[in-house]
């Protein structure tokens, strides 16, 4: 039987002298609805001349309609990831690990120092955590591999500037083979954007297509407007990363494996509608992305405006549907919605779509927030039960932002407690309310509901000072790990 083809522009995404992708795909419908795809990728380039680039498996929904409800396994054995790079680095910065085991186990932690292998293994009992401090040279260079079953938070911060971010890694198992990278515009040309491709598997072909007219340092070259960098591609073995550095927003660049691969967005110095800090967040692979997002701010729930969000899209005519607008994008490409008065709301995609969130600077009881950086979970992705890190002690006041259906609010527990006489605010157009509980240093929280079938969302959100993390409290995905959870600082 002939096999269908589709040939798909990818909106500025190819080079003005790289007209067209051509990918031919077999599909095979499982009964989730997924479709796995044999995919063949062609340049066609000036010369006429067809290069294959690389041919791999890919597992992608066809559309929304069956979206099913995942298991909680952001927990895992296996864990790769790394830190991007910081605008400067001072005697006081600090990255590290937040490591929780829900059970005693022993976790080792690999990584490459001056070219030298070396790994550290500790013993954590069961519903402890345990805090690793890495060298700072790791930024941007180096990439850590972790193993055994453990929950692991990992915090970039700078201590001069007190510019901080945090994020959620997810295990290996659970990574893909497509990303389109979401990133914010460098404060001024004096400032990067950059994204780390960490590979998990040995001969991995990596190809990085940049945002139109983004401005690329790649392998000591710029490349810009008059040199333009048509693409990126490199062939990567375990552990070894790929880093792009650009004085440009690299939103909608799409990065594309033949093996799974961590992807890591970073901007070292943000401007944010007035704020200027850090951000970085452990990007979705395509394949893990969602339909319906739930929108909130962190923190706090007085806020005189809401947060900015980006909603990217892979696929073709992809709509995208808000409380204020509709849209449609095309590959690579994404809108941004900016929440005002109503802190909270919601967006709808007719083909899965990643949405993230910039949070806003703002004073919180008196003390300065400054911004962050979350990949949100989808609706479809939220969990039962959640236990999450809180780095650092008491240096950081810490909050949790839960998203939950109105009629399910009796159920909710913390550390054993019942959460009564919570302040629920509900977000117009859909049947969920949300709010924000602060919570007085514990170095661990549990946040769970009665019944396992009712799920809901969380956001952990920490400032001082102008230093600042976040991070989503887990996702529930398709592919089946083991074990725990992985926390990147």
């Amino acid at each position: 039987m002939k096999q269908p083809t589709a040939t798909i522009k990818l909106n500025g995404h190819v080079p003005r002298r790289a007209k067209l992708f051509k990918i031919r795909f077999p599909c095979t419908r499982r009964r989730t609805g997924t479709a796995m795809l044999r995919v063949k990728m062609e340049f066609m380039l000036p010369a006429k001349k067809r290069s294959p680039v690389a041919e791999f498996d890919l597992n992608l929904r066809r559309s929304c309609e069956n979206e099913h409800k995942g298991t909680p396994n952001h927990y895992g054995k296996h864990f790769i990831t790394g830190f991007t790079a910081q605008s400067n680095s001072y005697r006081d910065d600090y990255i590290g690990l937040s490591i929780l085991a829900p059970y005693d186990t022993n976790v080792t932690i690999f990584g490459t120092l001056s070219s030298k292998p070396w790994n550290y293994t500790v013993h954590i009992k069961e519903g402890e955590s345990y805090e690793y401090k890495l060298p700072i040279s790791l930024r941007m260079e180096k990439s850590k591999y972790l193993q055994n079953d453990i929950s692991v938070l990992c915090l970039n911060k700078q201590g001069y500037r007190r510019a901080s971010d945090g994020y959620l890694a997810l295990p290996t198992n659970t990574l893909g083979l497509v990303y389109v990278v979401a990133s914010y515009q460098p404060y001024s040309s004096n400032y990067r954007a950059n994204i780390a491709v960490i590979s998990t598997h040995n001969n991995n072909t990596v190809i990085v297509l940049p945002k139109k007219n983004a401005v690329i340092y790649y392998r000591g070259l710029w490349y810009g407007d008059s040199t333009s960098l048509l693409y990126i591609t490199l062939v990567l073995e375990k552990l070894e990363a790929l880093y792009i550095s650009s004085s440009s927003d690299l939103s909608g660049t799409i990065v594309i494996a033949s093996k799974p691969v961590t992807v890591i967005s970073g901007v070292d110095y943000a401007r944010i509608l007035g704020s200027y800090d850090f951000l970085e967040a452990f990007l979705l692979p395509v394949s893990s992305w969602g339909c319906e997002y739930i929108l909130t701010t962190v923190g706090a729930m007085d806020k005189n405006q809401g947060d900015i969000f980006r909603i990217f899209a892979y696929e073709n005519n992809t709509v995208v549907e808000s409380a204020y607008w509709t849209k449609i994008l095309s590959s690579g490409a994404y809108t941004e919605l900016m929440l005002q008065k109503n802190l909270a709301s919601f967006v709808k995609c007719s083909k899965p779509c990643q949405v993230a969130q910039y949070i806003r600077r703002h004073y919180i009881g008196g003390k300065y927030a400054d911004a962050s950086m979350i990949i949100l979970p989808s609706t479809n992705q939220f969990l039962s039960y959640y236990r999450v890190v809180l780095p650092r002690g008491s240096e950081y006041h810490d909050s949790i932002t839960m998203v939950i259906q109105n009629e399910d609010i009796e159920g909710l527990y913390m550390n054993g407690l019942k959460l009564n006489g919570l302040r629920w605010e509900r977000i117009n157009e859909t049947k969920y309310v949300w709010t924000v509980v602060s919570l007085s240093d514990p170095n661990t929280v549990a946040v769970y509901h009665t019944s396992s079938a009712v799920k809901f969302g969380l956001v952990v959100f920490g400032w001082n000072n102008g230093a600042s993390y976040a991070y989503s409290g887990g996702f529930g995905l398709d592919k089946n790990a083991n074990g725990k959870v992985l926390y990147l600082w």
